[in-house]
């Protein structure tokens, strides 16, 4: 036979571990957010003048057949994702400028 005050410390011990885990609990961490094209590919993969350099799956061929999944160039023609900091801030230096000795 079990001893209903262990069975109670047991269940309140429990308990209480439970509702503290709960009450304290970390909120997920968001993945980083990353600049991305329409096109899925990152703004690392595109040129200055805007083409894409990224490679995608491909499982046509020219007669839409089942070909296996082949990578082909990506057809986009210019990066629309969100634009960097970099090009709305001027390039300023770091450190103020030294008089000349």
């Amino acid at each position: 036979m079990i001893d209903p005050v262990s069975v109670g410390i047991v269940g309140a011990t429990f308990s209480i571990g439970f509702i503290a885990g709960r009450v304290r609990r970390q909120p997920a961490s968001k993945p980083a957010v990353v600049a991305r094209c329409s096109c899925r590919h990152a703004y690392s993969l595109h040129s200055d003048d805007g083409t894409c350099h990224g490679r995608r799956q491909s499982f046509m061929d020219w007669m839409d057949w089942f070909d296996g999944y082949n990578p082909v160039p990506c057809e986009c023609q210019r990066y629309d994702g969100p634009i960097p900091l970099e090009h709305f801030l001027p390039s300023m230096p770091y450190l103020p400028p030294t008089p000349d000795a």
